[in-house]
């Protein structure tokens, strides 16, 4: 299903994780990014020491867009995938000031969310966010 709606030659795909021992602490994030020329980067982040499970999902995703800020140009089509739904939720009913205004500076094709969830759906930009179990 992936391959047949977010071909890996298409869109960079950027996979996103977070967690905390116990829920609560020693947080860490990881960001997994395909590019769609097939070359990928992978990266683990330290959340804290006293970090939630939502906490790390986040800095997850504003890692995550922070790095591509820079990789991508206006015909770029990106899908972030996420088990994070509470962010998401979270980022479609505005309450992540700093996600947002990461997401904004990113020039690229389209924006939306999948899962209809919906993300600044706007001129031609294109960002999908997809819920993966």
């Amino acid at each position: 299903m992936l391959d047949e709606r977010y071909p890996q030659e298409a869109w960079m795909r950027v996979f996103t994780d977070g967690s905390a021992t116990d829920a609560v602490k020693r947080g860490g994030a990881g960001v997994y990014i395909q590019h769609p020329s097939g070359e990928w980067q992978a990266e683990a982040i330290p959340t804290g020491l006293h970090c939630t499970n939502y906490r790390a999902e986040v800095e997850a995703l504003i890692h995550a867009a922070n790095t591509i800020s820079s990789k991508v140009n206006p015909d770029t089509q990106v899908v972030f995938l996420t088990d994070a739904l509470s962010v998401l939720q979270a980022v479609n009913n505005n309450k992540l000031p700093q996600l947002t205004t990461t997401l904004h500076n990113i020039t690229c094709l389209k924006t939306v969310f999948d899962k209809r969830l919906e993300l600044y759906p706007r001129n031609t930009r294109y960002i999908s966010f997809i819920l993966i179990d």
